[in-house]
């Protein structure tokens, strides 16, 4: 978890890429953002985790950024 707190922390609060609220996350399945956590985006700042992170880890940062959890804290 304290991976995974960090890698959100990055991009939440030093402005790397869009905010990681729920609002700004609407449409986008927890599917895709596991995918998006585990592989990056080619021409931005998201790096791929996957050499870090487990599918199941991805799995909970994402449906923890869809129910707005990581943004409150």
């Amino acid at each position: 978890q304290s991976r995974s707190s960090a890698a959100s922390d990055v991009y939440k609060r030093q402005g790397l890429g869009p905010a990681l609220l729920p609002e700004n996350l609407e449409g986008k399945s927890v599917l895709f953002l596991q995918h998006t956590i585990l592989y990056g985006r080619t021409g931005t700042a998201m790096p791929p985790w996957k050499p870090l992170l487990t599918e199941q880890e991805a799995l909970w940062i994402s449906q923890q950024l869809k129910a707005g959890k990581v943004a409150n804290q």
